[in-house]
């Protein structure tokens, strides 16, 4: 194989990793809650996910990473 596919494909397979993170965890939160986690693997789509986590976001004030 070329090296270049070999380099493309190892950037590939790391940002796969790094790209797919299964939990985020919201701290500064403005309500009762200091810090919460919320994981991917309670969801069934990624966007049902992704929803969850903005609508966390915007009604509870924290910042979640």
């Amino acid at each position: 194989m070329n090296k270049k596919v070999i380099y493309l494909l190892a950037v590939l397979f790391i940002a796969g990793f790094t790209s797919c993170k299964n939990c985020v965890d919201c701290t500064n939160c403005n309500s009762s809650f200091d810090e919460t986690e919320i994981c991917k693997e309670s969801f069934e789509t990624r966007i049902s996910f992704n929803a969850r986590v903005s609508s966390y976001e915007s009604s509870t004030g924290c910042s979640c990473d």
